[in-house]
């Protein structure tokens, strides 16, 4: 029985790993992660001399699970998990640590939703093909595609295939399937005959692609698994779309497989979740790393002789490491909002960074690396993946390829889209041009906050007429008297304004006695609108809210100028 939570949709944690210690990990065997009841059964190693722990790897393989059309993630915060072009520049920095490096995908890869909505037809499927060019370059070689990949159709996911330059590998699907997917893939890396084999399941709850006959997955994998090692596959890479509890079980049944890489059947929504901790069933390594590539999971392997590979990662010793891990993440995430709010004594902040610093000597001493072993092992990392790897040139060129394209696209397709108008007596959006002249210290602070250039930043990444963008970066986006994608002009809506907190105020700027529009002093829901994951990891709406206030805005200190200007109109009615 699997005694594995579902998957949790929480945040994921802000893992501090920079480029250099994953490769001191790598190199040093101090590759530990996440494990919950990891279990290792005996299997043969070869005999031999200890391995030095310099060499690099026969074999390295990166695993991504459910990338979900997540290209990048949308750089509200600084250095935020996530990015195709981030993934290009890691695997391209750590190619010496292998002869060579291959990457596989499972589960949903190229939509973030099981169905195109009509007008996100044309950007969705445009990103699709970013994703498909980027994985190339990242040295994909296979991938198991989950329910959302047909979203586009079959002959959509065919395409994007080809463009990726790796088979879609599911064994047990059958039907219409058979013309886009193959049963197992096998090739020589560095030398070395690994298989690599999948098994979905796309489908939720009763529903699954059209055509698409689905047969049993763990049989499907056996025989794969059997065929393959009959074969001579030196190494067996398993690939399954497929719940948690079933892949495990799976595992179970087919120890020929050496590493099962698990993903999900189908996946909806942009938020992230966290990764499964590793786990042996038997000789069989599984790992599902969180999705929308906030991480991947990174295995090298050690091919000394025949045997099977010994666990060089001290996964064993893993939950303590976990537990440290995640107490850290979430202190050291905290302590940075404390030190932003000056209403959290000093004194205080300094405790807690001394109990910080008590929790990461544990770390270190909890992270003693195994000894090496002898004959074939294989080393495991969860790697975060960061802007600070830097950008893989070709895979960020494929990324401002689809931005430029989707922008010119989306600004003819929506040119004369209108907001829906606001039901009779109620308010309309009038802009900051019309509140500024009551309210001109509010106005005076507000310009000092990012908020007031936001859709600058889209304008400068040709993301302006980006659907996955624009509704954040403007005021009264979509709503009855607001703006859309393109009418942000008159009256001017661009940047996140008053009306985006206050709410809508053509009524208050008549009778300004009329405040019920949004009051003085927006709830958190208001801003968790926007600020929430995985637009940011962590939201402390007292801490942020500190940073938008100010004397006239809030705070104490300049009385706010109320009235208007001698000779002020209101604006005329817009409905």
């Amino acid at each position: 029985m699997d005694t594995d939570a579902p998957r949790d949709k929480t945040p994921p944690a802000m893992r501090p790993v920079t480029l250099a210690a994953l490769a001191a990990a790598v190199s040093t065997a101090a590759l530990l992660a996440a494990c919950n009841g990891c279990q290792r059964n005996p299997t043969k190693v070869d005999a031999g001399t200890p391995v030095a722990e310099s060499g690099p790897a026969s074999l390295r393989l990166y695993v991504v699970s459910d990338l979900a059309g997540a290209l990048e993630p949308c750089g509200c915060q600084k250095d935020m998990l996530g990015g195709l072009d981030h993934l290009g520049a890691l695997v391209a920095k750590e190619r010496d640590k292998a002869k060579e490096s291959v990457l596989v995908t499972v589960g949903p890869t190229y939509f973030m939703d099981e169905k195109l909505k009509p007008e996100r037809v044309e950007q969705d499927g445009w990103k699709a093909d970013a994703i498909a060019a980027g994985l190339k370059s990242c040295g994909l070689v296979a991938t198991t595609p989950g329910k959302n990949d047909w979203a586009g159709g079959a002959d959509k996911l065919a395409k994007l295939r080809d463009a990726s330059g790796a088979p879609l590998v599911a064994a047990n699907l059958a039907g219409d399937a058979s013309k886009v997917v193959v049963r197992e893939s096998v090739r020589d890396v560095a030398g070395v005959k690994v298989a690599f084999l999948g098994v979905s399941v796309p489908r939720s709850g009763d529903s699954a692609p059209e055509g698409v006959t689905i047969e049993d997955a763990t049989k499907a994998l056996s025989e794969a698994a059997k065929k393959a090692r009959g074969a001579g596959a030196r190494v067996v890479v398993g690939m399954a779309a497929i719940d948690r509890g079933e892949a495990i079980r799976a595992a179970e049944a087919v120890p020929e497989l050496d590493v099962l890489a698990v993903g999900s059947p189908h996946s909806e929504g942009e938020a992230n979740d966290t990764p499964k901790p590793p786990r042996f069933v038997g000789p069989v390594l599984i790992v599902q790393p969180s999705n929308h590539l906030t991480r991947v999971a990174v295995i090298d392997l050690h091919i000394r002789g025949e045997g099977r590979f010994a666990d060089g990662s001290g996964l064993a010793n893993a939950a303590e490491v976990t537990d440290l891990e995640t107490q850290i993440d979430d202190l050291q995430r905290r302590v940075v909002n404390w030190e932003k709010d000056p209403t959290v004594p000093k004194a205080d902040v300094d405790a807690q960074k001394k109990r910080l610093d008590g929790l990461k000597e544990k770390l270190a001493k909890a992270r003693v690396p195994p000894p090496t072993p002898t004959g074939s092992f294989l080393r495991y990392v969860l790697a975060d993946v960061r802007e600070t790897y830097g950008r893989d040139k070709d895979v960020f060129a494929a990324m401002k390829s689809y931005y430029e394209r989707v922008n010119a696209f989306n600004k003819d397709k929506f040119k004369d889209k209108k907001a829906p108008p606001p039901e009779k007596g109620k308010p309309f959006y009038v802009g900051n041009d019309a509140c500024q002249p009551c309210h001109t210290a509010a106005y005076e602070v507000w310009k000092k906050t990012k908020h007031s250039t936001a859709y600058k930043t889209l304008v400068d990444s040709s993301k302006e007429f980006n659907l996955d963008c624009v509704g954040c970066h403007v005021t009264g986006f979509d709503k009855p008297g607001g703006s859309t994608v393109t009418d942000v002009v008159s009256p001017n809506l661009k940047d996140v304004q008053c009306e985006a907190c206050h709410g809508p105020g053509s009524l208050h700027i008549v009778d300004p006695t009329v405040n019920g529009f949004g009051g003085e002093k927006p709830a958190e829901e208001v801003c968790v609108g926007c600020h929430h994951p995985p637009h940011t990891d962590v939201f402390d709406f007292k801490a942020r809210h500190e940073k938008i206030i100010g004397p006239g805005h809030g705070k104490e200190g300049a009385e706010p100028n109320n009235d208007p200007p001698k000779g002020w109109k209101p604006p005329k009615p817009r409905f």
